[in-house]
Parts: structure tokens; C-alpha cells; sequence
């Protein structure tokens, strides 16, 4: 009494025409006994509409998919942009939002389902295996990846930048939520018990204000339309708040009157996510090669989920599960590094 996602071929087929075409599945048994059918829809689509692509995920040996819109010209030099989408929402769903851009592939994975995992525990495994697998499917500089969602996924912008700083060159969260606590009423408490200790460690990936010194070097533009009665506009404010005591390159837009979703332009493309200074931001921003990183502040709760930055690994950490901090430096010229 289990569902299982298992894979099959498609065959090639001849082309056909409209939108459509029809393909007959049939389940048999060892002994060539038909058990069920099934007649699917697929949809037609050219190289540059928006689709869906599937892998055998490494986490469960399952099938899942991403959406795609892909760049409208196709280069070695072009961008991957990955796009989380919202509570409720279906990845191709996600991957229609948005205008093609001729210098960037979208690329929307699944979260593991609509509601998912708030892009936590086997979400954050999803958006990673997509970017792996999306990399290695579409040309694109490697440096040249940025990250982005909106509302739950906006959460997961801030959730996966603050995890994996090294991976990311900007980040621009629409309505995303700061964390469990400060959105959703999740526990939290100055003086815990020991078992509410225990309870705080499962829930610390949702923090993202513990970690959010390492959006650093990351360019973060913020959009929150300042009517929002879905995620209010005090979580952008408070990871605001959080970041201009000492980050260099982030912006906070509130669209005046917007609520959750919206859209102030006839252009293609639904602006609360499809914004055009966030993808000027991205467009301009590049992770920096290992051997350009001088200096630079990496936080973890738990280094089974991330523990390296740049070129350095957290080991061990002197309280386990506890946010441990590195503050790293080299002099290559003195062949000196320094850590605290």
C-alpha cells in the first residue's frame, strides 16, 4: 500500500501537429499479462518554450522534474538563475512566471511536491540536485549562478544563500519569510529546557538570521510588495534590519499598494518575480574563483549539511549543533592563513 515514482522511456514520435500528443502506457506483469493502461496527454513543446525535464534523483532513487525557461540564445557564457516556487505552486507553473531572457536559464525545481518541505531537509536536496543536474544540461559560466523564490520559496532563497554562501553569486527573495519563528509562530525561547534544546536543533536550518553574516559577498536585492497579507513586509524589513549593519551591495524594494503576488507592467512576465533591477543584479554579479577570496565569515548549525566555504571546512565543531563561526583570512604572498 505505497506509491512508488518509477521510470520509462518515452519513444521518439513522428512530429505532430497542435499542442498535444497522446501516449498509451501499459503496466504488465513478468508474464506479459496486461494489469492496468493508462492514456496520457503530453504537450508539444519547441526547444525555447518553457518544459519539463526529469532525473533519477540521487536522495531516493525516485523521478522527479524541474521546469525550464530557457535562454533565448544559448551560450557558454550565459547565466542559471534557480527559481523556488511558492506554497501551492507547481514548478512549471513557477518557470511561467517569467520572460525569457537571452542571457539566463530559469530553472524551477519541485521542493519534492507544491507544499513540500519549505525548501528545507529534502527541498533543499531537490533545489541542489536540479542545480547539478541543470549545469550539466544547459552552457552557462558557472560563476554566473544566481538564486531566487517567491513567498515559501522566497523563504528558501534566504534558506539555501545563508546555507551555501559559495554557491550563489546574488540572491533576490520576493515575499519570502525570515523563519519559522518569525512567520509561522514555530518555537523559540532565551532559557530552553534540554529537551527544548533538542526541539530548537531540528528547527535551526529555518534560521536564517544566524547565518545571514554570510550573505556577504553575495549581492541581495529584496522585493516585498508592502500590502502583503499573506508574509507581511516586516520579514523583508527584518532581514534588512539584519544586513545593513555591514553588507555592501543589498537593496529592500516594497512595491507601494502591492499585495502577494502582482504585477505592475503589461510585460511578459509577472514583475513579483520577474523583477528587472533584481535580474539586473543578476545579470552583473559572479561568484568570485577561490583564488580571488581573501577574507570572508562562514557560519554553520550543522556541518552534515553544510561545511565548506570557498576554500575551507568545518571539520568539528567545539559544541555540536551549535552555530559555529570562522573567520578566515590568507596572504598568499606570505603563505599565511588566519583563522578564528
Amino acid at each position: 500500500l505505497s506509491v512508488r515514482k518509477v521510470s520509462f522511456q518515452i519513444p521518439s514520435m513522428p512530429e505532430t501537429k497542435g499542442e498535444k500528443a497522446q501516449l498509451n502506457l501499459v503496466l504488465s506483469n513478468a508474464k506479459g499479462s496486461q494489469l492496468d493502461s493508462i492514456t496520457i496527454d503530453l504537450r508539444i513543446r519547441k526547444p525555447l518554450q518553457t518544459h519539463k525535464r526529469t532525473f533519477v534523483s540521487a536522495v531516493d532513487g525516485s523521478v522527479q522534474y524541474y521546469a525550464v525557461n530557457p535562454a533565448s540564445k544559448q551560450s557558454a557564457t550565459n547565466a542559471l538563475v534557480l527559481s523556488l516556487h511558492g506554497a501551492g505552486v507547481e514548478a512549471i507553473g513557477q518557470a511561467d512566471a517569467y520572460a525569457s531572457k537571452p542571457w539566463a536559464d530559469i530553472v524551477c525545481p519541485t521542493n519534492r511536491r507544491p507544499f513540500g518541505f519549505d525548501w528545507e531537509d529534502w527541498g533543499r536536496l531537490d533545489a541542489l540536485e536540479v542545480l547539478t543536474a541543470a549545469g550539466a544540461a544547459f552552457p552557462h559560466d558557472p560563476q554566473r549562478t544566481s538564486l531566487t523564490g517567491h513567498s515559501m520559496g522566497g523563504h528558501g532563497a534566504w534558506h539555501l544563500s545563508t546555507t551555501f554562501p559559495d554557491r550563489f553569486a546574488a540572491v533576490g527573495p520576493s515575499a519570502g519569510w525570515v523563519s519559522f519563528s518569525s512567520y509561522a509562530g514555530g518555537f523559540t525561547t532565551e532559557q530552553p529546557t534540554d529537551i527544548e534544546k533538542v526541539l530548537m536543533v531540528a528547527t535551526s536550518p529555518s534560521d536564517t538570521l544566524s547565518r545571514v553574516r554570510n550573505l556577504d559577498a553575495m549581492g541581495v536585492y529584496a522585493l516585498h510588495g508592502d500590502q502583503d497579507d499573506n508574509v507581511p513586509v516586516t520579514e523583508a524589513r527584518a532581514m534588512r534590519d539584519a544586513l545593513q549593519p555591514f553588507h555592501r551591495d543589498f537593496t529592500l524594494f516594497e512595491q507601494p499598494g502591492a499585495g502577494h503576488w502582482w504585477s505592475a507592467s503589461d510585460e511578459p512576465g509577472a514583475q513579483c518575480v520577474d523583477w528587472p533591477k533584481m535580474f539586473d543584479l543578476f545579470a552583473k554579479r559572479r561568484i568570485p574563483a577561490q583564488s580571488e577570496v581573501r577574507s570572508f565569515e562562514f557560519y554553520t548549525g550543522a556541518p552534515n549539511v553544510a561545511s565548506r566555504c570557498y576554500w575551507l571546512a568545518v571539520e568539528q565543531q567545539t559544541v555540536p549543533f551549535a552555530r559555529s563561526g570562522v573567520k578566515a583570512a590568507v596572504d598568499p604572498h606570505l603563505r599565511r592563513f588566519t583563522l578564528s
